[in-house]
């Protein structure tokens, strides 16, 4: 080579090699794909994991006999001329209140002393709704009630509008008991109680809805109040026809049966469950409604919380099914509860109600935040009532001992059998026991412990509106119909007292009567 040729020498930029072109990318989408992929698997698999645990649930109660889809929901049609729901319906439509009465429904359905004061204009709103009256005595011989609810998609928006009627032709029904109580005709008075006392169980066959279940609680709840404003001074016939004495006394077998009636607790127990049911069955009808698109979390709620999670509702199917399986478990332990002997027994049975949720937990559980309905408040409602019929029937009981033998029982042992099959026992009583009686009170009771389970020897609170409080101390039924109605700052407390020094051959042990009290007049 010529000594005066020039060679260029390679930059230090041309001699670096040239990598593969975008390598990088090609990392970040394999990465990418391998991500997706197990994504896709995992979330099948999920998917899968939520199905299998959901229909194992439902498997598990058919097998076990219980109602599950819409299908369980549809019962055979009532005939007409046995369907006790058209006749209690027409009733309800027939009510009437007279633009000029200065007295309403709602005004006397619950006091003797405020039909005592508007009698006359009681008897004419009682008069012009006769026919709704005869009609509810109608329903009664009929044991069957279709109410004609179609159980469809969506459960939430099904509407229930016989419920405020039939409410209202509960508080006439009442009325009407008290005052024909007043009147001093008995035998009609009691009747019409019984006529209360079935239609409440007829608005229990709308089986499907919690709040119908409730809505027949308030019956019965009106049927007690009336019954503890009637029996203190209640007129029966003596034994024999005894008509001639007194035409407006009630018979024997009247009150023996409404007694019957007050103590009979399968039909709502029965009802308690069918009412769970259905609420198991709207939480698989939302997570359906939801989960397909037919309706958003927004107004499943009526608000507009969820809308987030309500645009990824596929994806998160699975998360929605398992929120909603453990729901069914939850409804179905409440059903077991209800059908319990006791509120004790039943709260042992009771999974704990669900706590409040923080964080990403709201939104695995947002179906159940919106939907489930905690239990425990609701069983307690449900043995209340159960402890209310109780003490009206045994209340009765004590009105007829009164009549045979001139004077209260001191305990309640001279009641059994010729009064009572047995003693009604304590449903918020932690033992058992029979319910408390204090005869010889400033004011006469009998009571349950209430739901906090303890014996506070018949003192019950009352709130601030002047009504008792069954949330704080005893559960009382006043025998001699004064209940405590007015607020008075007096009374934030009142003790129903110990028994009067003079009759502590009564012994009552924590609200039980011991045999060994039972003076030989005590006897039946």
């Amino acid at each position: 080579m010529p000594a005066d040729e020039h060679v260029d020498e390679p930059t230090s930029d041309q001699a670096r090699p040239i990598p593969p072109r975008y390598w990088w990318l090609k990392r970040i989408l394999l990465a990418a794909g391998v991500l997706i992929l197990t994504l896709a698997v995992l979330r099948w698999w999920w998917g899968w994991e939520a199905e299998r645990r959901l229909e194992a649930k439902i498997a598990e109660y058919r097998a076990a006999g219980q109602p599950v889809t819409f299908e369980d929901f549809q019962f055979p049609p009532i005939p007409d001329d046995e369907n006790a729901a058209l006749l209690l319906r027409k009733a309800a439509a027939a009510i009437v209140v007279p633009a000029d009465s200065p007295v309403g429904i709602d005004d006397v359905c619950d006091e003797l002393s405020a039909v005592a004061d508007w009698a006359e204009d009681v008897g004419r709103l009682l008069e012009v709704n006769a026919s709704a009256l005869q009609l509810a005595r109608e329903a009664r011989s009929r044991v069957h009630a279709d109410w004609q609810v179609q159980m469809s998609s969506p459960v939430i928006r099904v509407l229930l509008p016989d419920l405020g009627p039939q409410r209202n032709l509960a508080k006439l029904l009442s009325a009407g008991a008290l005052y024909q109580h007043h009147c001093g005709n008995d035998v009609a008075a009691v009747e019409t109680l019984r006529d209360a006392l079935s239609q409440g169980q007829r608005v229990d066959q709308m089986r499907g809805f919690l709040i119908s279940h409730f809505v027949a609680v308030a019956i019965d709840g009106f049927v007690a109040n009336a019954i503890e404003e009637v029996a203190p001074i209640l007129q029966v016939a003596p034994r024999g026809d005894g008509t001639e004495v007194n035409r407006g006394a009630a018979r024997r077998e009247q009150v023996a049966a409404l007694t019957a009636e007050l103590l009979d607790d399968e039909p709502p127990r029965e009802d308690w469950c069918w009412a769970m049911f259905a609420e198991r069955l709207l939480m698989l009808d939302s997570l359906d409604f939801v989960t397909r698109g037919r309706m958003g979390l927004s107004a499943l709620a009526g608000t507009g919380i969820g809308g987030s999670v309500g645009r990824l509702k596929v994806i998160a199917r699975p998360m929605f099914q398992l929120d909603v399986a453990s729901s069914l478990d939850y409804y179905t332990a409440i059903a077991e509860a209800g059908a319990s002997d006791s509120y004790p027994a039943a709260r042992a049975i009771m999974p704990p109600a669900p706590q409040p949720y923080s964080g990403i937990e709201r939104t695995a559980h947002i179906l159940s935040l919106l939907l489930l309905q905690t239990g425990d408040r609701a069983l307690a409602i449900n043995y209340h009532s159960m402890a209310t019929r109780r003490l009206a029937a045994t209340a009765l009981a004590i009105r007829l001992y009164e009549l045979d033998h001139g004077r209260r029982p001191r305990t309640l042992n001279p009641l059994v059998p010729q009064y009572l099959p047995v003693l009604p026992t304590d449903p918020f009583a932690p033992d058992g026991r029979p319910v408390g009686y204090f005869p010889s009170a400033p004011k006469p009771i009998v009571y349950s412990v209430g739901p906090d389970g303890n014996d506070d020897g018949g003192e019950y609170a009352l709130r601030e509106s002047g009504a008792v409080d069954w949330d704080a101390k005893d559960l009382p039924f006043f025998l001699d119909g004064d209940r405590p109605r007015q607020a008075d700052p007096r009374l934030a407390t009142q003790p129903a007292a110990t028994q009067a020094v003079d009759d502590q051959s009564d012994k009552i042990d924590h609200g039980r009567q011991t045999d060994e009290s039972q003076t030989a007049d005590d006897q039946p």
